[in-house]
């Protein structure tokens, strides 16, 4: 945290939960949120290296589970304690402080540095069992889906024939809808928002390698998605 006078404030966080690397970066926000607040911040502007909080901030894109959106009510909550919140997205080049900061607070299991104000957070600061969410839009799988639950095709006649013919590598169990990959296990297709997530999730997640594209689709469809 840094004022506009260049007065710098350092702080770690160390979870003895698990979380995920959006769950992590959500507490990190929390957590800094509150030290501003603590501090008679009036006007915050947030740096955040991640681009699904900054887009959920801003409604670019929807929460689409109770973790999720428990976390956006709870920022959104605390930014209504400061006069002007804002917050942009910024790549890792130009957030390499709190990039190391955070490694720094997984690097060191027993101790802690002097300079740096340390803080262990022993559970999350949300709840999610009153948050229920259940998504009703029209995706690329309706038709499919549709088709054969109980044979309802689109009145396009080109459409119709083409979502037949795509319907025999597709199979419906317990409301969930299969790919049959050709010579190997059957892969749950997705939503666009749920593949947004699974993608970001193996790419920057607890075991993400920050890998390229291929093979980020590649890892995908081994862990058994569509």
């Amino acid at each position: 945290m840094v004022s506009h006078e260049g007065n710098m404030h350092e702080h770690a966080l160390k979870f003895l939960f698990k979380a995920s690397n959006n769950e992590a970066k959500y507490e990190a926000l929390l957590a800094s949120m509150h030290v501003c607040y603590a501090l008679g911040v009036k006007h915050l502007r947030v740096f955040s290296g991640s681009e699904l909080i900054v887009s959920h901030m801003k409604g670019e894109y929807e929460a689409h589970n109770a973790t999720m959106m428990a976390y956006l009510t709870k920022v959104k909550e605390k930014s209504l304690s400061f006069k002007k919140f804002e917050i942009e997205h910024v790549p890792l080049s130009k957030n390499r402080q709190a990039d190391t900061l955070s490694k720094l607070a997984r690097s060191l299991p027993n101790g802690h540095p002097k300079s740096i104000r340390w803080e262990i957070l022993r559970q999350p600061k949300i709840t999610t069992e009153a948050v229920a969410w259940v998504d009703k839009s029209e995706t690329w799988m309706s038709p499919l889906i549709d088709y054969i639950h109980d044979g309802t095709l689109p009145l396009d006649p080109k459409e119709a024939n083409h979502i037949q013919k795509k319907s025999q590598w597709f199979l419906l169990y317990k409301g969930n809808l299969y790919e049959k990959a050709f010579a190997q296990a059957l892969l749950r297709c997705t939503t666009p928002e749920e593949g947004h997530k699974i993608l970001e999730e193996i790419h920057e997640g607890e075991c993400g390698a920050h890998i390229g594209g291929r093979s980020l689709a590649t890892k995908a469809l081994r862990t058994g998605y569509y």
